[in-house]
């Protein structure tokens, strides 16, 4: 059950001892009619749509839910439908499934909910009492005609004054017994009861404030239950104001100023606390250090402990040229606040201001202002310019003015195509998509521009023109967008038909069209692309004011294009998909697992892929609460995006003992928006593990194996207890257990290695040239030559020389090993480019390695270039560049020499192309 908990704040005025308490103001002379009202206020009841509230009626048992579900505040549940006559299109459906989750109300037998039977008052009253927290017995009888299963709940419900006392309960409640009933339970769940106060710590702040630290929450607070007076003498320091803390913990109190150096008691309820007081402060706050930690974080660090409230309000803070501040958070310590902003420009000057800030004393820091960022005096430029089926994709050298970017009149195109009849600026690609009338296929275009600016105001040379080669229909399509879904609210995934590469990736583009019918703006709008696999992209967005938004909403229907992939069809909107919004939130990231390592490193594993990991980011103290230093951390790149990192300590941790890590708020999402979870609830967020290592001297543990496995005949890979150096260095071997036999694995000769980018990991890859591919269920073991290697973890620790722990086994898994292939053929720029499934070895610019074929003739290309380990461009004479078909087949030479990195040879398969 949900309880609604009232937060007092207790001030004391300075010329009587009398205080103000929040209470509920509702009296006992209240009519039914008037509490009814109180009820719809509070948007519990609705009433009817003549406005009446038919006290008199009978009240169904599905309107009985809906009251108890406002009541109770529940969520709606997803799930299929608990009762058979409790359809989904049912209007109280949503109210029926929360409060049967809850367990506050149950079906009629049978599957059945019948959510149009009367409800009767002992049914009533043992649903307000369930719902209450009151189930139990009472020590008077029930006198009037009840069932025998409702005895008890009724009686509780008489004491508590939820019903009155009638002749009969089994009859029929009307609506005005429920509304009595159920205002009487608000009542009860609104007014939280007293209780003692037990002081588990006093703190002293400053001169005129004290924190109480309780042994358990509570969640009224009476500040004439608290006195202070000196312990020698019989003087009462006066208390201006006691405040209890949203979690109901803490109290603060605030005094007239207390003598310097002097001892005091305090009590409140059964518990004494002596404290001796501070010296008077009066010296303001400064700040020392002023800094813009990354484009999305500022720190600011106080010369002493600065007031929680007015450090991390933002209306004490000021920075100019569009740059939005979302959060101010305070350090452990009281002394650093980072403040997280939108993406600061590469080429801006901010001016910052800080005003208004006290120390824990009360004294105010002066108003101080400091300049950061730098001062962007160059225009915009075009870098490249990129044309697919009636559309033109223009790459700017920076962040665009949306305003000019967006203006039609700042575009025209020769020949016929005048201005474009749709624009779209992506602001994270720095790109601006112009959509045209048809154009000729093959047709050279020069599109001129003007007035276009970027953020500083720098506007573009006038004019600036560009030339394109038109793009029609008559295409050999072979890039599909199978389908959209919202995987959150703001983030989306994208499914092709095909894989794509990184470059590809870099031309993509998404454009939302409609939310439920209506238009879409994306101004503001940015967007984090990944590719997730070969086939699939994965785009989280945020708006210029929420890192988070909710822009996918449940139960909208959205429709977005996908523009900008090589060989994307476009046709007959092919690239327009619609799917479902949802409720699911974009969580922010968490701890997913911890575990110490050895004394002096500790794992941390995320939830979810993360950036900005430094040092600075955790905060690590014993059981006792002291700090324990951490000396560095394993990924040594605020950009770079991991999903765990090692810390390493200044000193070793005590064996078995707990430890607890909380976070400052530095760590982001992998697109640096959102900072990973700081708080629970309104605690500090916490992870806690027990430190490991020598249970006498505490040694930093040697690395080992951990695990191997194998999911393809030539290839292995290796874990380690932690992140190593050298692994690659090896040696290892490789033992064979059915046949005993051991082989040397060299690298270069028969197999070669591959280090994880955590270092975590060795990948063997093997010769299959050179060796016998692991044969499937088979055991091995990797044995590393711990003699002749050189393997340490990060703090110089050598290999583990416990026995077996150089080694380790495992049973093959891999049946087959596919040989790379050409995934994909076509001719852009002049060129037939090759995109193979996989990344390739032994091709150095052969002419003699593929067989081209078109319109029957056999053509030898005139140069060929690795462009990337997955890519291969060749040059055909221009004779043969007008519309046709062609097919190209590996020759027996190129089979011979390419390979993939366990020298398995590429296929000898035809792909078709076409020429345009």
């Amino acid at each position: 059950m949900r309880k609604k908990w009232v937060s007092l704040v207790m001030t004391l005025m300075l010329t009587s001892a009398c205080y103000s308490s929040i209470v509920s103001g509702a009296g006992t002379s209240l009519t039914t009619q008037d509490k009814f009202e109180v009820l719809k206020g509070k948007g519990i009841f609705t009433g009817f749509t003549d406005g009446s509230a038919r006290l008199n009626e009978q009240m169904s048992r599905e309107q009985f839910a809906a009251v108890l579900f406002r009541l109770m505040e529940l969520k709606d549940v997803s799930g299929p439908p608990s009762y058979n006559d409790v359809l989904k299109t049912r209007w109280s459906y949503g109210e029926i499934e929360a409060v049967t989750e809850a367990g506050l109300m149950k079906g009629m037998g049978v599957g059945k909910f019948q959510p149009g039977s009367p409800v009767t008052v002992e049914q009533l009253a043992t649903i307000l009492v369930r719902a209450y927290g009151s189930e139990g017995s009472s020590n008077n009888g029930v006198g009037g005609k009840v069932s025998s299963w409702a005895k008890s709940a009724v009686a509780v419900a008489i004491d508590k004054g939820i019903i009155p006392i009638m002749y009969d309960y089994t009859g029929n409640a009307t609506r005005g017994l429920l509304v009595d009933a159920t205002y009487a339970a608000y009542q009860k769940m609104s007014t939280p009861e007293y209780k003692p106060l037990h002081v588990k710590s006093l703190d002293v702040i400053s001169n005129t404030k004290i924190i109480l630290t309780l042994d358990e929450p509570v969640s009224v607070l009476k500040p004439d239950n608290i006195t202070i007076r000196k312990t020698y003498g019989s003087s009462k320091l006066i208390i201006r104001q006691a405040t209890l803390s949203a979690d109901g913990k803490k109290v603060e109190i605030v005094t007239d100023p207390q003598e310097s150096a002097t001892q005091y008691i305090l009590t409140v309820d059964d518990t004494t606390k002596s404290f001796v007081s501070l010296s008077v402060d009066t010296t303001k706050p400064r700040i020392i250090n002023f800094h813009a930690v990354s484009n999305y974080w500022l720190s600011i660090t106080f010369s002493e402990p600065v007031d929680a409230s007015s450090a991390t309000d933002l209306k004490n803070y000021g920075v100019n040229n569009g740059l939005y501040m979302y959060r101010a958070e305070l350090s452990n310590d009281g002394r650093t606040v980072t403040i997280q902003t939108n993406e600061q420009n590469a080429k801006t000057k901010y001016t910052f201001v800080a005003y208004n800030i006290t120390d824990l004393a009360g004294n105010t820091l002066d108003p101080v202002t400091y300049t950061f960022g730098d001062e962007d005096q160059s225009a915009p430029t075009v870098k490249k310019i990129t044309s697919d089926t009636n559309r033109v994709t223009l790459w700017f050298s920076e962040r665009l003015d949306r305003d000019s970017a967006e203006n039609v009149a700042n575009y025209v195109i020769n020949g016929n195509l005048g201005y474009p009849t749709r624009l779209d600026y992506n602001d994270t690609n720095q790109t601006v998509t112009l959509t045209t009338a048809d154009q000729e296929d093959g047709k050279a275009y020069t599109l001129t521009l003007k007035n276009i600016k970027d953020l500083a105001g720098n506007a573009i040379k006038n004019p600036t023109k560009v030339n394109f080669t038109g793009v029609n229909n008559d295409v050999n399509y072979s890039l599909y967008v199978q389908s959209i879904r919202s995987l959150n609210w703001n983030t989306l995934e994208i499914r092709l038909n095909n894989a794509i590469t990184a470059n590809d990736l870099s031309q993509f583009n998404l454009i939302v069209n409609r939310d439920n019918g209506a238009s879409v703006s994306m101004s503001g709008w940015q967007s984090y692309v990944t590719l997730q696999d070969s086939k699939t992209i994965r785009v989280q967005y945020r708006t210029a004011d929420q890192s988070n938004p909710n822009l996918f909403r449940e139960q909208h229907l959205i429709e977005a294009s996908v523009y900008g992939l090589p060989k994307l069809n476009t046709r007959n909107n092919a690239n327009v998909k619609s799917f479902a919004g949802t409720d699911a939130v974009n969580d922010v990231p968490s701890v997913r697992e911890i575990k110490a390592l050895d004394s002096r490193s500790v794992q941390v594993l995320f939830s979810k892929p993360v950036r900005n990991i430094s040092k600075d980011a955790f905060i690590l103290q014993t059981k006792d609460g002291e700090y324990v230093s951490i000396a560095s951390e394993s990924v040594n790149n605020r950009n770079k995006v991991v999903d765990s990192v090692v810390l390493y300590l200044d000193s070793p941790m005590q064996w078995n003992t707990n430890y607890a890590l909380r976070f400052t708020g530095a760590v982001t999402d992998a697109a640096g928006w959102n900072a990973m979870k700081v708080t629970d609830g309104a605690n500090p967020y916490t992870v806690y593990f027990k430190g490991i290592g020598d249970n006498n001297n505490n040694n930093n543990a040697a690395p080992r194996m951990a695990n191997i496995s194998s999911e393809d005949p030539y290839n292995i890979a290796v874990t380690f207890s932690e992140p190593v150096k050298n692994a690659a260095k090896g040696p290892y071997s490789l033992w064979t257990n059915d046949d005993r036999k051991i082989v040397d694995l060299k690298e270069g000769e028969n197999a070669t290695f591959e280090v994880s980018e955590d270092r975590t990991k060795l990948y063997i890859h093997l010769f299959a040239d050179q060796l016998d591919s692991l044969t499937y269920n088979k055991s091995y073991k990797v044995i590393y030559q711990r003699d002749a290697g050189k393997i340490v973890d990060d703090e110089g620790k050598g290999f583990d020389e416990g026995k077996g722990a150089n080694e380790a086994g495992f049973k093959a898994k891999g049946k087959e090993h596919t040989a790379p292939y050409i995934d994909d053929a076509y001719v852009k720029d002049a060129k037939l480019v090759l995109v193979f499934s996989e990344a390739i070895q032994g091709y150095s610019n052969q002419t003699n390695y593929f067989e081209i074929k078109i319109n029957g003739d056999t053509i030898t290309p005139d140069a060929g270039q690795l462009v990337n380990d997955k890519e291969i461009r060749l040059s055909l004479p221009k004779s043969y560049f007008k519309r046709a078909y062609g097919s190209i087949t590996v020759t027996d030479a190129g089979a011979d020499h390419i390979t993939d990195i366990n020298h398995v040879n590429v296929l000898q398969e035809s792909v078709p192309f076409r020429i345009k």
